[in-house]
């Protein structure tokens, strides 16, 4: 297998961008058309289809049915009913009214949720940039990882001090708002160093930081210091 090693370039942009929109087309058209056709979270059913398609294609972490601590995709589209202010967050301009619709899809507590469930941080960043793509990027395992080594083999420059941006690599789920901050700092620098007519959205970073390094017939990835953290016993 090819080892990656996080060296930005246009090439490397365009490549990426480019295999994920042939692997997951199908995926991605049918998503987008879905929620084009349910832009809003009002209605219980469209809601739930919503939450069944999205959580079936791109596994968001939610169980298909009832179980001890991981939320069902029923019970996940009653809490999104219940939110009354979830799609007055959504159309906000502020991030910190914006994340108030991740937080109450990721830890929000309602009628149909409750302190007994697992957190749902996966699902919320997901269902959120389906709605809004230009304002929450996606954050999951690998895209965090990815993320941390761009940053790293980049020199890129961030708004955060090199403490917390090295909290990056082994940070929770929970911490999705430095993830939100550390994606900008990123999408900022690519859009600078390799500018274009049309600026980078978060929907192309929520590409490149998931496909870049996969391997296709395995759908896994490697790179350098992935390897030696690995021969070193370190945890991925």
């Amino acid at each position: 297998m090819e080892i990656k090693n996080f060296k930005l370039s246009e090439k490397v942009i365009s490549d990426t961008l480019r295999e994920f929109d042939y692997g997951e087309r199908y995926k991605e058209a049918t998503l987008s058309k879905l929620f084009e056709i349910y832009p809003d979270n009002t209605d219980y059913f469209k809601v739930l289809v919503k939450v069944t398609v999205l959580n079936s294609l791109y596994s968001a972490g939610l169980n298909s049915s009832k179980s001890n601590k991981t939320i069902d995709v029923i019970t996940m589209a009653r809490h999104i009913i219940l939110g009354s202010r979830f799609d007055i967050w959504l159309n906000k301009e502020d991030e910190k009214e914006l994340m108030k619709a991740y937080q109450y899809l990721a830890e929000g507590l309602s009628d149909a949720r409750n302190e007994d469930y697992n957190k749902c941080y996966a699902f919320a960043s997901k269902y959120c940039s389906w709605h809004k793509p230009d304002k929450f990027p996606i954050m999951d395992s690998c895209a965090k990882k990815n993320l941390y080594y761009f940053i790293v083999n980049n020199d890129i420059p961030l708004s955060v001090d090199s403490k917390e941006s090295n909290r990056l690599k082994d940070a929770g789920f929970h911490e999705y708002e430095l993830f939100w901050i550390l994606c900008g700092d990123f999408k900022k620098f690519i859009q600078n160093k390799f500018p274009r007519e049309k600026e980078y959205t978060f929907k192309e970073i929520d590409k490149l930081l998931w496909q870049y390094g996969r391997n296709p017939q395995s759908d896994s990835y490697q790179s350098k210091e992935m390897i030696e953290e690995k021969e070193e016993g370190g945890i991925i």
